[in-house]
C-alpha cells in the first residue's frame, strides 16, 4: 500500500514537470509572455471547482 502511495506521487510529479515543460515550449512558440501564462495557470487553480460526493 505504501509503496503503491509513494509510486503514484512519482508518477505524478514527473507527469506535472512534463505537463509544465511543454507548455513552456508551445508558449516559446507563440510567443506568449510569461505574465498572461501564469495569470492563465492561477485563474484556472482558482476557478476549478471540487464536488463534494
Amino acid at each position: 500500500m505504501a509503496l503503491q502511495l509513494f509510486g503514484g506521487f512519482v508518477v505524478l510529479g514527473v507527469s506535472a514537470e512534463v505537463f509544465i515543460g511543454g507548455g513552456i515550449v508551445w508558449t516559446g512558440i507563440f510567443r506568449v509572455p510569461p505574465l498572461v501564462t501564469g495569470m492563465t495557470v492561477v485563474a484556472i487553480g482558482t476557478s476549478a471547482t471540487v464536488e463534494e460526493p
